[in-house]
C-alpha cells in the first residue's frame, strides 16, 4: 500500500510516498480503508524535529492520528497511528452520520471533541466576553462558532484580513490582528502560546484556555485560572463519545467544519507547506 513516511527530521521535503507493507490489526483492532487523512500543525512541527523529548518520534514512520474511511463497508472516522497510508488500524471507530461527507468528518475528528470539551469546561453564558486566538484555525473557527451559540460577544484574533472575514462569518462580534490591543474578556481560548497567550492571559479575568502552541511554545501563564493540556487529553472512550456527539450537532446543522485545502497523498509536502505559511483556512485534509 502507499504511505508517506518522514524519513528524517527536516521541512517538507523530507515527506516520501512509497510502497510499505499493510498493517496487520492486532486483537480488538479494525482495519480502516483510508479516504482522508487529517492533517494538523503538530504534524509539521515533529516532522520538523520539534517536541521529540516529549512524543518520541524517530524516523522513518508514517504521520497521521486521524482518518475517515471505511470499516466493513461502513463510513467511520478513527484515531490511528499512521493515518498518511491507504489503510490503518484502530482500537475504535466512530459511525459517520449519512448527512456528512467523508472530508468533513474527518475535519472535525480531532479539533471537534477538542472545542466541545473546551466549550463546555468554560460553561460559558449569555452575555460572557470570550477571546479566541488563532480563530481562523481548525480549532478556532469551532470555538467560534460555538461560544457564538452559547449566546458570548466573541472577540477573534487573526492573522489576515482573510481569516478575520472568515471569523465574522462564523459568528464573531468583534475581530482583531495580533498587533492590536486586546479588550478585557471573561474567558480566553488561546491556541497561539508564547507572546500571544502572555499577552490575552494579562486580559482574561475568569478562565484561560492554553490548548496550543502555534507559536513553538506554550503561552508562559500559571495559576488558578489557567486550564492546559490536559482538558484536550482524553481516553479513547471519552474521545469517541465527544467524536459522536460533534459529528452529531455537524449532521443537524449545528457546527460547520471548515476545510480550507484539500490536496491528493502524494502531495502530502505541499499541504505543510501551506499549513507553515499559515495560509490556510481552518483545516487541512489528504483525500486517498
Amino acid at each position: 500500500m502507499r504511505a508517506v513516511r518522514v524519513t528524517r527530521f527536516g521541512g517538507p521535503e523530507v515527506l516520501d510516498v512509497s510502497e510499505v507493507p499493510e498493517p496487520v490489526p492486532g486483537p480488538g483492532q479494525k482495519l480502516i480503508d483510508v479516504t482522508v487523512a487529517d492533517v494538523l500543525s503538530l504534524d509539521a512541527q515533529l516532522r520538523s524535529g520539534w517536541g521529540r523529548e516529549w512524543f518520541g518520534q524517530t524516523p522513518p514512520y508514517i504521520p497521521g492520528t486521524g482518518v475517515a474511511g471505511l470499516h466493513e463497508g461502513r463510513p467511520v472516522v478513527a484515531m490511528v497511528e499512521g493515518g498518511y497510508a491507504d489503510r490503518a488500524v484502530a482500537g475504535v471507530v466512530i459511525p459517520v452520520p449519512e448527512a456528512l461527507e467523508p472530508v468533513q468528518a474527518a475535519a472535525l475528528l480531532q479539533a471537534g471533541p477538542a472545542a466541545l470539551a473546551l466549550a463546555e469546561a468554560a460553561a460559558l453564558t449569555d452575555g460572557d466576553r470570550v477571546l479566541v486566538t488563532a480563530a481562523a484555525g481548525g480549532l478556532g473557527t469551532l470555538l467560534v462558532q460555538l461560544a457564538a451559540a452559547s449566546g458570548a460577544h466573541v472577540v477573534a484574533v487573526a492573522g489576515s484580513d482573510g481569516k478575520r472575514a472568515l471569523a465574522l462569518d462564523l459568528g464573531a462580534t468583534r475581530v482583531l490582528g495580533y498587533a492590536d490591543e486586546l479588550p478585557e474578556v471573561d474567558v480566553a481560548f488561546d491556541g497561539v502560546g508564547g507572546t500571544v497567550g502572555e499577552a490575552a492571559f494579562a486580559r482574561t479575568r475568569r478562565r484561560f484556555f492554553a490548548y496550543g502552541v502555534a507559536s513553538g511554545s506554550p503561552a508562559p501563564v500559571q495559576g488558578d485560572r489557567v486550564t492546559g493540556m490536559e482538558q484536550v487529553q482524553f481516553s479513547p472512550e471519552r474521545h469517541a463519545e465527544l467524536t459522536s456527539r460533534v459529528l452529531g450537532l455537524a449532521a443537524r446543522g449545528g457546527l460547520r467544519p471548515v476545510i480550507g485545502l484539500t490536496e491528493p497523498l502524494h502531495r502530502a509536502a505541499a499541504a505543510h507547506e501551506a499549513i507553515e505559511s499559515r495560509s490556510v483556512l481552518g483545516k487541512t485534509l489528504l483525500v486517498v
